[in-house]
């Protein structure tokens, strides 16, 4: 009769306990069963592969670490073959173990009456089936625009078969990543029937810190029905535990509002199946370098697609009754999907109140962030890009104050250099910074813009 999978994979690590006994010569079973607390017959099971279900962590944990001291002491280390890392390799093959021995187990078994149970593990029927991980925020109800992006996006799916697929999205503060994101993972969720993984990673939320990268690992984890004590202690061995729980299916990770790439890379898949959809306000160069991340840069709205967006919040009735305001609605929040939706919110709360007073709160240069201001954190033009100002180096911030506050629209980099008083080379160091920041656009090369609303906060800041 053919093996299954969960048994394959437990004769293959008694049989690596098996060849790393032997290759350090020791210690004996008497000695192993006493450190173990185990039965002489016990520890020759396991050794001899005559066992059912996985041993516990702990004696795995025991037997590795004895074998490596007996062939510390006798000189024995340079026969050893396996890997001896307890928690880069051993720990994340044992927890690997007790998920196929756990999913095999629930798809053999029937109501609770009929459970088989065998000893020396855990026992997965107290744990109850675990569901498939639908992690996925919600999708805005009212969704335009971004037709080009969602195509993209979409196209990448014809890739997952032959290797892993990462979308790098990146964009300024409030442009609407985040939304792009959630609302094509919605729209693709039944191409990938293993689940959805979200995780808001932080990286530019003024009222958090930043979430580590082990702790969105590790919260992927918990996620796919890993018990707490089979977790690996190290990044490394979570993430190896958690690549391996994804090889083989088809996964969609989205990884949310991330600092840069490094806080990213524990949390990609390894296998092909699976894609990973990363946001974020910088652009993640070294993604797209190393891992082969497929980038795709979010512009502000054009004006047709920001009245799109404003009549699926206040209905076209409204917008044809008052044009020439809606225009200039438009034209102040210059095309940034968070400024539109504040604005259009406002306006739908107060439906007595006419689009053209409105559309006068957002012309005094001095007040218009405060009108852009939904009430929250999350919906407050001003501080979406005041948390990014914050991620700036001091030499970067000086820089950026000075070309906000600049009359011209658009400098070169001689411009530029005469404004920091700065040689030509450090000047295009720290633009460069800027552009990866998103807080700077070079709409063409040696061309650089500072976006209208940025240039509002900007003028709120001292010039030096």
């Amino acid at each position: 009769m053919e093996t299954d999978v969960p048994d394959l994979l437990l004769q293959e690590l008694c049989a690596d306990l098996r060849l790393l006994w032997g290759e350090a010569g020791g210690p004996t079973l008497r000695v192993l069963s006493g450190a173990l607390r185990l039965g002489k017959t016990q520890v020759g099971a396991i050794l001899t592969g005559q066992i059912r279900r996985p041993p516990h962590w702990r004696v795995v944990h025991g037997m590795v670490a004895g074998f490596v001291r007996h062939a510390h002491v006798h000189g024995r280390v340079g026969y050893l073959s396996r890997p001896t890392g307890l928690e880069e390799f051993w720990r994340p093959r044992h927890a690997l173990l007790e998920h196929v021995f756990s999913d095999a187990r629930h798809n053999r078994t029937g109501p609770a009456g009929e459970h088989r149970k065998r000893g020396g593990g855990v026992d997965a029927e107290a744990h109850g089936p675990r569901p498939t991980p639908r992690q996925l925020p919600a999708a805005a109800r009212q969704y335009t625009a971004r037709t080009k992006e969602l195509s993209m996006l979409t196209k990448l799916l014809d890739q997952t078969g032959e290797a892993v697929v990462i979308a790098a999205i990146d964009g300024a503060a409030g442009i609407g990543k985040t939304a792009l994101a959630v609302q094509w993972a919605h729209q693709v969720a039944d191409r990938f029937p293993d689940g959805q993984l979200y995780a808001d990673l932080r990286g530019f939320t003024v009222e958090a810190a930043s979430v580590p990268a082990g702790s969105a690992v590790r919260g992927f984890l918990d996620a796919l029905g890993v018990p707490p004590e089979s977790i690996p202690s190290t990044l490394d061995g979570q993430a190896a535990l958690y690549r391996s729980l994804l090889a083989g299916k088809r996964i969609l990770v989205v990884l949310d509002n991330a600092y840069d790439a490094a806080q990213v890379r524990p949390a990609l898949p390894g296998t092909p199946g699976c894609l990973a959809v990363v946001t974020s306000r910088t652009q993640l160069t070294g993604l797209v370098a190393a891992e082969g991340a497929n980038p795709i840069t979010l512009s502000p709205l054009a004006h047709a697609d920001a009245r799109e967006l404003l009549a699926c919040h206040l209905g076209p009735e409204r917008l044809a009754a008052e044009p020439a305001a809606t225009d200039e609605l438009i034209a102040w929040c210059a095309g940034l999907p968070l400024a539109l939706t504040v604005m259009a919110a406002r306006a739908a709360t107060k439906p007595e109140h006419r689009l053209a007073d409105l559309a006068g709160q957002l012309r005094a240069p001095e007040t218009r962030l405060d009108a852009l201001d939904g009430g929250d954190p999350h919906t407050d033009v001003r501080t979406a890009l005041a948390s990014s100002y914050r991620r700036l180096s001091a030499p970067a911030a000086r820089l950026f104050r000075l070309l906000g506050q600049n009359p011209d629209t658009a400098v070169d980099l001689v411009a530029a250099t005469q404004l920091g008083g700065l040689p030509a080379g450090r000047t295009r160091q720290i633009l460069t910074e800027l552009i990866r920041a998103n807080v700077v656009g070079e709409p063409s090369p040696g061309q650089y813009t500072v976006h209208d609303l940025m240039r509002t906060y900007a003028a709120e800041l001292p010039r030096e």
